[in-house]
């Protein structure tokens, strides 16, 4: 329920696949920002499921081998979560894991996720399915499971929202960082980026190394910046007077990355305008 905090302990047993079910709760703030409505979204088969309402976000797990049922796993797939729904809407929302149930030897058809939601204030405490809002969770957790189990994506995700949520210098840092992870993504490198990697990612986008530099070279300036720390570096200035064009260029180099892989269910057009 909402305004219900449950302490997490880190040494807790994880039980073998088969014998328990799972429920992990987390909360989204600020709340101004939520009101969602996203129901049953699929993580693994009908046996793990996600929902996010009103400023809550949950995960229900049936026993099984792909269960999720450690409180890392959860807070994987929230972080996921967030982090796509950044990608989506430039909006970084601040997240938490809260607390969660164990049901030993248990045996179910499904389960619902209820809140109790603060409405001071509200017209209507809860939003609609069809609300952009709610759309907009919904296709970031089906982007979330989708790039859950693939490293370079998963990260892109991650440094998005952390740029998004930086307020300082740091955001173009993380900015390129996004384009590093997505180079990684398609060339499949593990380790130090090589040139022939990012040549992968050019022709993954259709450009030359000539196109791309130009195009990123608000980000790499202002990372370069950043990174060598000169407060009074002209390059620096310029990207603090407008870092939403640093972050947004981002997005949508990601977006057009991702568009390009066929089993990411994403669109150009889901992507707002923040």
């Amino acid at each position: 329920m909402s305004g219900l905090t449950l302490q997490i302990d880190e040494a807790f047993t994880v039980h073998p696949p088969t014998s328990s079910a799972w429920w992990f709760l987390g909360s989204l703030r600020p709340t101004a920002a939520t009101r969602f409505n996203v129901q049953e979204v699929s993580v693994v088969g009908r046996d793990v499921r996600l929902e996010v309402f009103h400023d809550r976000i949950a995960v229900w797990s049936k026993p099984g081998t792909e269960a999720v049922q450690t409180h890392e796993q959860a807070r994987e797939l929230f972080g996921l979560v967030v982090g796509a729904y950044s990608l989506i809407t430039g909006v970084a929302l601040d997240w938490s894991l809260d607390g969660w149930v164990e049901a030993r030897d248990a045996t179910f058809g499904g389960t619902v996720m209820g809140v109790v939601a603060d409405s001071r204030g509200l017209r209507s405490p809860m939003g609609s399915p069809r609300s952009q809002r709610s759309v907009d969770m919904r296709r970031a957790a089906k982007l979330a499971v989708a790039t859950r189990h693939k490293p370079g994506w998963r990260l892109a995700l991650r440094d998005i929202h952390a740029a998004l949520d930086t307020p300082d210098d740091d955001l173009f840092v993380f900015a390129y960082r996004v384009l590093e992870d997505i180079a990684r993504a398609v060339s499949g490198r593990a380790g130090e980026l090589r040139a022939s990697d990012w040549g992968k990612l050019h022709t993954h986008l259709g450009t030359s190394k000539a196109e791309f530099m130009k195009r990123t070279e608000p980000i790499r300036t202002a990372r370069q910046a950043a990174a060598h720390g000169d407060e009074l570096d002209p390059d620096l200035d310029a990207a603090r007077e407008k870092p939403e064009h640093v972050l947004d260029l981002t997005r949508k180099i990601v977006a057009e990355a991702l568009v390009l892989v066929p089993e990411m269910p994403f669109r150009l057009t889901y992507l707002r305008k923040a």
